[in-house]
């Protein structure tokens, strides 16, 4: 699922609090990758741990997890932006040149929006490599 049908999906997921549907799309853009740090949850399970390579191609990410959400913002790319908006409680995340922005509750939920309405994850990994 791509383009407006994926942004719709997303939209619909944030609206009735669905993060395992959220967590599908993180994993099915291009340029997805797990990092250090991430936490993991089982979708059938309430089981949850960090990440390490190695581990079960069946996990999704924990969009509740700080952690994650961080990693989250690096995969947006060098220059992405978040902004904690205590007024109505939600995070703003968008990307360097902001033509790509969304909001949700977790800073994890309001990145994978703002990748979705991209189309990609474009963080690099520590060598410099996409």
């Amino acid at each position: 699922m791509i383009g407006a049908e994926a942004i719709d999906d997303v939209d619909r997921a944030l609206a009735v609090g669905d993060s395992k549907s959220l967590a599908k799309h993180a994993v099915k853009l291009d340029g997805w990758r797990w990092m250090p740090g991430m936490r993991y949850t089982l979708p059938t399970t309430s089981l949850h741990g960090r990440w390490k390579p190695g581990l079960s191609p069946h996990i999704m990410p924990d969009l509740t997890d700080p952690a994650t959400g961080g990693a989250l913002l690096h995969l947006i790319g060098e220059g992405a932006s978040a902004f904690w908006i205590a007024s109505s409680q939600r995070w703003l995340v968008m990307d360097t040149n902001a033509s790509h922005l969304h909001t949700a509750p977790t800073l994890a939920a309001a990145c994978i929006g703002c990748a979705v309405r991209r189309g990609y994850w474009d963080g690099e990994d520590e060598d410099g490599t996409p």
